[in-house]
């Protein structure tokens, strides 16, 4: 999708609100390369400018070539656009690469809160600002606080001056490992939330599909004229099935999709979860069938169970469809106890950068209760 613009300086089309962000950071992005591209640039620079323009316009392809309502092209756009923040890092002149290790600073400190990651880069991190950014003049009242501090300082500026290209390229590299921590942080994130929204949307739909078939297979008169033991199986499948994708839409777990196992989770969560619950209610209504535990009739004379659930005639039929739609939703609830702790673990073990369970805070954002 490219930009075109009317006489009258309008665009011929409009922008999607998720499209404006991806315009402007590539305009800003393509700004700081001309910018780059004033200065002069020694040893391996040249090399990661010319990956940097490889890089923009791969980004670029990404914005022509981007479907309306897709969201596989804004993704990759983001990770290709990523990547080209984090080779500016190793090219930026000093006075903007100063400012640059400040916002990464900022966004370290309010975004991570892993200890691991915190404990290896933070004072690394430090330094590295530290030695971009003097420490600002303080006044006399505080400079007898201040004496350790500038001294640490002035002698990391002489050790800075006897070797200066080193120092550069070393404080270059622990700003751009920091950027990259904080971009894939920002990149699982957001395809976490996306994937997340298409299961959910196709939940949805796979929910609505059930309540179709089932109300033209199962009309309402002919579950009325059997009696209530005699609910059918399909209708109890498809009851079961619907409480389960209830039972997950309304949850506040969301879906954990590892890189590379898209298919894998649509599958868990669109065919595993509504199995669960179909199989929960054929268990409910075999329960109740051998009233071993309760039974739902319309004359209490007709049962020997330890709980009778007694209805008036005709609503009996209804008491055994909201068995099977609870149990499906419980049944869920259940597995998902169970099931959920053994999918988080398997995350953390499977994504690089997570870590075990309880040992990053990107498993808290998907905790399943």
């Amino acid at each position: 999708m490219t930009l075109e613009f009317m006489p009258n300086g309008h665009l011929k089309k409009m922008l999607l609100p998720s499209d404006e962000p991806m315009w402007v950071k590539w305009r800003d992005s393509e700004t700081v390369l001309k910018f780059v591209g004033c200065s002069s640039l020694s040893g391996c620079q040249p090399t990661v400018k010319a990956e940097c323009d490889t890089l923009l316009a791969e980004a670029k392809a990404c914005l022509d070539n981007k479907p309306r309502w897709s969201t596989r092209y804004s993704l990759w756009f983001w990770r290709l656009i990523h990547r080209l923040d984090e080779n500016l890092v190793l090219i930026l002149p000093e006075v903007r690469l100063a400012t640059e290790a400040l916002y990464i600073q900022e966004v370290f400190r309010r975004n991570i809160s892993d200890p691991i990651t915190r404990e290896v880069w933070s004072e690394r991190l430090s330094r590295a600002v530290d030695a971009l950014n003097p420490p600002l003049a303080v006044s006399s009242s505080d400079s007898a606080q201040t004496t350790s501090s500038s001294a640490q300082t002035a002698v990391s500026l002489r050790q800075r001056e006897q070797k200066p290209e080193a120092a550069d390229d070393a404080t270059r590299q622990v700003l751009r490992s920091v950027l990259h921590i904080l971009n894939e942080h920002t990149d699982r994130g957001f395809r976490n939330y996306a994937m997340n929204g298409t299961i959910q949307l196709a939940s949805t739909v796979l929910l609505v599909a059930i309540f179709a078939v089932g109300m033209s297979a199962f009309p309402e008169t002919e579950i009325l004229t059997n009696p209530p033991q005699q609910l059918p199986t399909g209708a109890a499948l498809l009851l079961g099935a619907a409480g389960a994708i209830i039972s997950k839409l309304t949850s506040e777990s969301a879906c954990l999709v590892p890189t590379g196992q898209t298919a894998g989770a649509f599958l868990y969560y669109l065919v595993v979860v509504p199995a669960i619950g179909a199989l929960a209610a054929v268990f409910a209504l075999a329960v109740e069938h051998s009233q071993l535990l309760f039974s739902i009739v319309d004359d209490p004379n007709k049962t020997n169970a330890p709980v009778k659930i007694v209805l008036e005639q005709g609503a009996a039929a209804f008491g055994m469809m909201v068995l099977a739609v609870l149990a499906g939703f419980f049944g869920q609830w259940v597995i998902r106890s169970t099931m959920g702790r053994l999918l988080v673990r398997l995350y953390g073990n499977a994504e690089k950068g997570v870590g075990p369970i309880g040992s990053s805070e990107s498993l808290r954002t998907f905790t399943w209760t």
